[in-house]
């Protein structure tokens, strides 16, 4: 099984990074050791930008859009990206 564990320099989370975190979200891999409480309220005015891994991100993404069947919920999907990316124009979740 590939392992993803994706160091970038730290940068703004782009539109490039949110498609990889949705594709390691719908990968069977685990994510046991991954802490997701870092993003717990990133969508709210007042959530303070933070730098995490990508499979940070992925781990959300899968707590928040993947449904049982393996699909995704696509309004979920858009409130994530707006939240990750669009708010503050990827200001407030860094990629490292």
């Amino acid at each position: 099984m590939k392992h993803y564990s994706l160091l970038w320099d730290c940068e703004n989370m782009t539109r490039t990074q949110f498609n990889k975190a949705l594709q390691i979200a719908l990968s069977p891999i685990t994510f046991e050791t991954i802490d997701v409480s870092i993003l717990t309220g990133c969508g709210l005015p007042e959530f303070q930008p933070i730098v995490c891994q990508l499979e940070t991100v992925a781990k959300f993404l899968r707590w928040q859009v993947v449904q049982f069947n393996g699909g995704v919920d696509n309004e979920e999907l858009q409130n994530c990206y707006y939240s990750l990316v669009e708010k503050g124009k990827g200001r407030s979740v860094m990629i490292v």
